[in-house]
């Protein structure tokens, strides 16, 4: 028989594309690649994704020079206007006189086109911080993307093994009703006989009712559970069949190494892999790097900006007001902006970056003790459920052990078929049963690496 163990996936980058599951089997590696696919959260992510790189190259496009294209008509109700006396010039011939005018410069009407590059110079390194705000804000992004995978695996993968755990425990309950079945059958017999008392018969029957209703409830747990398989898959919940094989060959004592701690891993390791790995952590470790850009970018407004520029210009009247000709020259020159005063705007924007600054001090703080608690609690929830499934397969052998004898001595004609079959049910539930601890470890070992904040886990087949 095979065995499966547990892997670590995560999916970064990239679209996956869509596949058609078949109906009839639905592996967790399957629930959880088309959990990935479908889910909207993972698209968002996807988005801001590229939504950050498309900022990186917006921040990192202000340090090169500009190219604009200017146009403007201007109409004025007045023109600067010269009148020229009248000039007499003596000659031999006799004085001449040359009569005055009036000369405008220019006309009511103005209009120019300019095609401008403009380079900064120097800003106080507000440009190079806002560069680097963005690729650190880009992580940030790529974080919380991993985080968010992360979650709906784990989402998918949880709830496929609670499907599984229902559906084991729908089959438990079915062999109990098939055992009060022959007890009831059994006691109605022995009661015609008047071996034994009429309550005895009654108590069966009610046994058996409750068997019953704790089988409808049983099998409305398993259509709740694939309700909400098939929301994260976006799946109908009569498509979504399970196997309960493979989780019965699912658990090694390794399972844990497999998705990134290592076999030996002890629980005082886990808090310290938590602290590394938790992508919580990660992001406002990031954010904080992003606040530290900002406050160099606000700081840099206490310093001038300097840029060169340099334009062509077509325009009329150009320079040459008195001609009034559409004309073509060109300009170049260098432009400083210092704010001296403003009332201490700039310095109250500095200290509103701060304060989101120590706003993350203390959320890191916060979430460093709920990570804590979580890795805590997972490693004692790990701790019981591996007591349970010891437990469990001791009950398992046992349960084989009288199965022997019982058979030996039906065989031999001392035992009735009633106790065969009994010992023979007692069998067939404590190999479900070890199924549902099994599923329990499963799920407690997807917890401590949860709150170890690895990879997600998968069944992978193996020989």
């Amino acid at each position: 028989m095979k065995r499966f163990y547990l892997t670590a996936l995560f999916l970064l980058t990239g679209t996956v594309a869509a596949q058609t599951l078949p109906v009839q089997q639905l592996t967790l590696e399957d629930a959880i690649q088309r959990a990935l696919e479908v889910s909207d959260q993972v698209q968002i992510s996807k988005e801001e994704l590229r939504r950050s790189a498309l900022k990186i190259d917006e921040a990192g496009a202000l340090r090169y020079p500009k190219l604009d294209l200017l146009g403007q008509y201007l109409f004025t109700s007045k023109v600067m206007k010269q009148i020229q006396p009248p000039t007499t010039v003596s000659t031999p011939l006799g004085d001449f006189v040359i009569p005055g005018k009036e000369i405008a410069f220019g006309d009511q009407n103005a209009a120019e086109f300019q095609l401008k590059v403009t380079q900064p110079i120097f800003t106080g390194f507000a440009l190079t911080k806002s560069h680097r705000a963005a690729q650190a804000d880009a992580k940030v992004t790529e974080a919380e993307f991993r985080r968010t995978s992360l979650e709906v695996s784990y989402s998918a993968g949880e709830t496929y093994v609670q499907a599984q755990k229902a559906e084991a425990l729908v089959e438990i309950t079915r062999l109990q009703i098939e055992t009060l079945q022959r007890h009831q059958q059994d006691a109605a017999r022995r009661v015609r006989e008047g071996v034994v008392p009429q309550e005895v018969s009654a108590r069966a029957d009610y046994a058996l009712q409750q068997a019953e209703l704790l089988l409808q409830q049983s099998e409305h747990g398993v259509r709740l559970t694939k309700i909400a398989l098939g929301e994260l898959l976006k799946l109908p919940a009569d498509s979504v069949d399970l196997d309960l094989d493979p989780l019965s060959e699912a658990m090694t004592d390794n399972g844990v190494g497999s998705a990134g701690l290592p076999v030996d891993a002890k629980s005082e390791d886990y808090l310290d892999y938590a602290l590394q790995m938790r992508l919580e952590l990660e992001k406002v470790r990031l954010q904080k790097s992003v606040v530290q850009e900002q406050i160099g970018i606000q700081k840099a407004s206490f310093y001038p900006s300097l840029a060169a520029f340099g334009s062509v210009n077509y325009g009329r009247p150009g320079v040459d007001r008195i001609a009034n000709e559409w004309m073509l020259y060109e300009t170049a020159g260098v432009s400083l902006n210092w704010t001296l005063w403003d009332w201490n705007a700039r310095k109250s924007r500095v200290e509103q970056v701060k304060v989101v600054q120590r706003q993350l001090d203390q959320t890191y703080s916060a979430l460093e003790s709920s990570v804590r608690i979580q890795v805590s609690s997972a490693d004692i929830a790990v701790q019981d459920a591996k007591t349970k499934l010891e437990v469990a397969e001791k009950g398992l052998k046992l349960a084989k052990d009288i199965f022997a004898w019982v058979q030996q001595r039906y065989n031999q004609g001392t035992a009735t078929e009633s106790e065969y079959l009994d010992a023979q049910d007692e069998v067939n539930k404590s190999q479900l049963q070890i199924i549902l601890a099994q599923a329990d470890y499963l799920l407690a070992k997807v917890a401590i690496k949860r709150a170890c904040g690895l990879g997600v886990v998968l069944m992978e087949e193996k020989p």
